[in-house]
This record gives structure tokens, sequence and C-alpha cells, in this order.
């Protein structure tokens, strides 16, 4: 859909954790196997924290490229995972404030209510009933809501948050 819309001005990088699904990197099981899911936690963060100037480097290479548009960053995993767990699993502090400083916006998209138990494939999401699919979201908002984070909620339904999410990066591209 953002293709669609904006063309070549838009570079789509992937999540980080689809990456090492879909390239093979085992999954945590269900329930998580402890050793599993930190091997698993450990991969998306180091990997997240290349995605972004690996994409960017990509923009410089590819030229005309206005806007990178990345689906997830490494600190989304502080949500799901209790303080000082991610740095004891990559064994070195990390600075949030210097990576939320590395994006120029953050468009923060609510989850969906009547979508919190789709998988689109992924049978390793966290989301086990509809109360914890929105304490997860919240937790992941309060993540980004002290960086200047824009919000898209889903009172409207999903095609209303497309729309909204659009009109964002229209605005943005704008400005």
């Amino acid at each position: 859909m953002i293709r669609e819309e904006f063309g070549s001005q838009v570079l789509i990088a992937p999540e980080a954790a689809g990456i090492l699904l879909d390239g093979g990197f085992p999954g945590y099981g269900n329930p998580p196997d402890q050793a599993l899911l930190d091997a698993f936690q450990t991969a998306v963060f180091i990997v997240g924290e290349q995605i972004l100037p690996a994409h960017r480097r990509l923009a410089e290479i590819q030229g005309g490229i206005r806007m990178i548009v990345l689906d997830r960053s490494p600190l989304d995993g502080e949500a799901y995972v209790p303080p000082g767990y991610i740095e004891g699993l990559i064994r070195r502090p990390y600075d949030r404030e210097a990576i939320l400083a590395e994006y120029d916006a953050i468009i923060f998209l609510d989850t969906y209510p009547e979508d919190w138990n789709r998988t689109d494939g992924n049978e390793h999401r966290f989301e086990k009933t509809p109360e914890y699919a929105l304490a997860l979201n919240e937790r992941t908002w309060d993540v980004y809501k002290g960086a200047g984070a824009i919000r898209v909620t889903c009172d409207g339904g999903f095609e209303h948050k497309t729309a909204s999410v659009l009109a964002e990066i229209r605005r943005l591209l704008a400005g």
C-alpha cells in the first residue's frame, strides 16, 4: 500500500523478527523456551540496530529516496521484557535516547483490537488474549511517546488506521 502510493520515494525496511524467522532462525516455541527466547530477543535487537543504517546507505546508493519506513525498531523489545533484560542479553548497555534520535519521525500504530490474534503466518506471537495484546500495545507506546511519536489509533477500524498512516507519511513528505 505504501509502495503503491509513494513508489520509489519511500524505501520500506522489514522488521528484524521477520528477517530472522523467514531466514530460518529458530522460533522460541509455545510456550516459549527461555534459552531460545533469549537467543531470539538478542538477535532481534542486534539485527534491528543495523536495519536503519543499512537502509540509509541503500537509499544513498539508489538516490531519490525521501523517506525510509521501518516496521519496528530495536526498542520494541522493551515492551516484551522486564527492565534491564535486553542489556543483559546483548551484554552491553544501550542508549535508548540515541536510538530514538536516529529517527526523524515515529508513527506508532495501535493494535487493532479485532486483529489481536491475527498471526499473518507468525505462530510466535506473544499476544494470547485481547487484554494482553492491548497491555502490550500500551507498553510499546510507553517506549515511544516521550520521543514525540505520532500515535495512530484504530478507533475507525483497520481502513481508518491505514488511511491515517498514509496521511501521516504524506504530511511528513510535504513538510
